[in-house]
């Protein structure tokens, strides 16, 4: 197909078509010179997988000045939060390393105690936890808590929390050299105490000998996928990332949704033995170049969350599943049908449809908690204090379903002990499995409730109630859709149907199915209707109300599900997942933000690159055309290389603002030989 093409650009008089061997030449040099080139890694399970590293790409992306314009590296504070750089994951639970000095104020580093002085006036003793971004007044801010110090005695009031613009010329910080003191924390308002270790100074100010230090969490996304024409079978997962920090539309764009791997032998949770060393790399920091300042930073990466469908999630997380007695990934309601007898049943649907309203309500493990039993099990086991059988029935009372924790006790092999997601014994997890996989609404609501509903309302139709209907809904006017509806279609293919469909239908199913079904069935799509909506928004601009609407909607919806003829067809694990829709909106922002269906035509270029491979090593095939691609797109956007010299740009006679065709992509690459003028091109 290249040689064709090839012969079509000659054919149409363009000069100086290089060959199909000098193309390969300049793809090789665009790696070398991008310094992307893909990796192997073999797995505890003996698996061979191909990847291209995740610290590579975060270099070559930020080395396009054009991506500083737009890419946040702190937390945003806005009365309306639109974009995941203004969630209150990333505020409260991810820390802002540093901020770099200006004019006469010096690097201001997190984790650290200062002395804040208004002039010659001490203004109080403060230890900073984090940084943002303050829209509304346009200023950094910090945040920490206040401490008392005396007689060589420092604590750290935790209840007593301060915001304090950094840049306020009135006020000076002076880091304080608390080494030396007795450390406590006063965790409540209780007056609860506890001691610390002194605290030292931040480890990454002697890491950064100078330099900045910027934060960027990221948004990791896994699925499988179809390696044939047909999307049948030929299995393979998939990984890819994108920076959190990204705001819509740049985040969905092809350049920025940047590909990890693509394994057909190794299992998506197999598969996290690479993700976590890339993810380790980022912990303890990388340098990057900053085009725009001329320099290099230090750059911190960390998963702000794993986006995926359900099954992805039950297994990255660690959990039982849809189909257990504990099918939720947040919670540990049990499912309504199993282990119940008749008499238990209807406290049990109660609880299971409204869950937070039950007094029976506890949330599931967290990542820590996860990690310390699997590892209190695989200990006793491997003692023989306990058989496995034990074990794995006691991880699953708890929710926990964990593939290596199972694998490694069968095989007594040297497979890790657990979800390599959880980190070694002496880390932090990695992320906090199922509170930070939000929830998908692309297949909990429009491929979930939805999907049901329509398919238990038409198929109880009569055919001239089908044929009203299909004649309402071409009436209806399509501007504001997505995409416009074929009535016909609708009506007789809702086996076949995807997301946008189903989605377009639930807005408009209120007033196509006035006077064609019971009141009970309008009433539960009138909250369906109302729900997704809530659902798909946009913006918040008030989240505490927004959180408890969407509570209210959830079980609004509930009920008329109970009392609709359909309800057997509804109440499925789905319809309780979404009832956790306000802690996932109050912890992510918009739910639109963290859908899968962005992700979903990253498969589609995965499978592309598939079918162009001759099927013997797929997963290092797909790697090199994405890093061929990527480097491709980093010289014709004008990004910069690192050669012997330093980080210098591309020359800006060859750079396109948009390269959509990779063999487009290739052929513009001969400009790269004007970096190295002894080459003969």
């Amino acid at each position: 197909m290249k040689r064709a093409i090839l012969q079509l650009l000659v054919d149409l008089g363009v000069h100086d078509v290089p060959s199909l061997h000098k193309i390969k030449q300049i793809q090789k040099l665009a790696v070398g010179i991008c310094q992307v080139t893909t990796r192997k890694f073999k797995t505890s399970t003996g698996k061979l997988i191909y990847y291209n590293s995740i610290a590579d790409t975060i270099r070559l992306e930020l080395a396009k000045p054009e991506i500083w314009n737009y890419l946040h590296f702190y937390p945003t504070l806005d009365n309306c939060v639109r974009e995941l750089s203004g969630c209150s994951k990333w505020l409260y639970s991810i820390s802002s390393p540093m901020v770099p000095g200006s004019g006469e104020r010096e690097d201001i580093f997190a984790e650290e105690v200062y002395s804040l002085q208004n002039g010659s006036t001490h203004a109080g003793t403060f230890y900073i936890t984090t940084f943002a971004y303050d829209c509304l007044n346009r200023e950094m801010v910090w945040f920490g808590y206040q401490c008392d110090l005396s007689d060589n005695v420092l604590l750290i009031d935790q209840t007593a929390a301060v915001q304090f613009p950094v840049d306020d010329s009135s006020f000076t910080l002076t880091p304080l050299l608390s080494e030396n003191y007795k450390t406590f924390w006063k965790v409540d308002t209780a007056g609860t105490i506890k001691p610390s270790s002194p605290i030292q100074s931040n480890p990454l100010r002697q890491k950064a000998a100078g330099k900045s230090v910027l934060m960027a969490p990221l948004t990791l996304s896994e699925d499988d996928l179809s390696g044939n024409v047909s999307k049948k079978w030929n299995k393979y997962e998939s990984w890819s990332f994108t920076f959190a920090g990204l705001p819509e539309p740049f985040r969905s764009l092809r350049e920025h949704n940047h590909f990890i791997l693509a394994s057909k032998t190794a299992t998506g949770i197999e598969s996290t033995e690479v993700i976590a060393k890339n993810i380790r790399e980022l912990h303890e920091g990388i340098d990057v170049p900053d085009p725009i300042h001329k320099k290099d930073v230090v750059l911190i990466g960390c998963i702000l969350q794993l986006v995926g469908d359900n099954p992805m999630h039950t297994v990255m997380c660690s959990r039982t599943g849809l189909a257990s007695l504990h099918p939720c990934r947040f919670c540990l309601i049990p499912d309504w049908q199993l282990e119940t007898t008749p008499e238990q049943a209807p406290n049990r649907l109660a609880s299971y449809l409204d869950p937070h309203s039950s007094p029976n309500f506890q949330l599931g493990l967290s990542a820590q908690e996860v990690k310390n039993l699997l590892s209190d099990l695989h200990k006793r086991v491997m003692l023989g204090a306990m058989t496995r059988q034990k074990a794995v029935s006691i991880a699953a009372a708890n929710g926990v379903k964990d593939w290596y924790f199972e694998k490694g006790m069968e095989e007594k092999s040297n497979l890790p002990q657990m979800n390599p997601l959880l980190g070694h014994p002496s880390e932090d997890p990695f992320f906090n499995l199922g509170f930070d996989a939000p929830i998908d609404i692309l297949h909990c609501t429009s491929l979930g409730i939805v999907k049901y509903a329509m398919r238990a309302t038409l198929h109880k139709m009569k055919k001239p109630q089908r044929a009203l209907l299909q004649a309402t809904l071409n009436g209806i006017d399509h501007s504001g859709f997505p995409k416009p509806f074929n009535g016909y279609e609708l009506v007789h293919y809702t086996n076949s149907l995807n997301g946008k469909d189903l989605h377009a239908f639930s807005q408009i199913a209120t007033f196509a199915l006035k006077d064609l079904v019971s009141d009970d069935v309008l009433k539960m799509w009138i909250n369906i209707s109302a729900f997704d909506a809530l659902l798909h928004a946009e913006e918040i601009r008030d989240m505490d109300d927004h959180c408890e609407e969407l509570a209210m909607r959830h079980s609004n919806l509930a009920n008329t599900i109970l009392k609709c003829e359909y309800r057997w067809d509804l109440i499925k694990p789905k319809l309780h997942i979404l009832s956790h829709a306000p802690f996932y909106t109050q912890r992510f922002g918009p739910l639109r933000r963290s859908a899968a269906h962005g992700k979903e035509a990253q498969n589609k270029l995965v499978r592309y690159n598939i079918l162009a491979t001759n099927r013997r090593n797929t997963s290092r095939d797909v790697a090199i055309n994405f890093s061929v691609e990527a480097a491709g797109h980093h010289l014709m956007s004008g990004g910069y290389c690192q050669l012997q010299s330093g980080w210098i740009p591309t020359p800006s006679d060859f750079s396109v603002p948009q390269v959509n065709e990779g063999l487009l992509l290739e052929i513009a690459c001969k400009s790269i030989c004007l970096l190295k003028p002894q080459k003969n091109c």
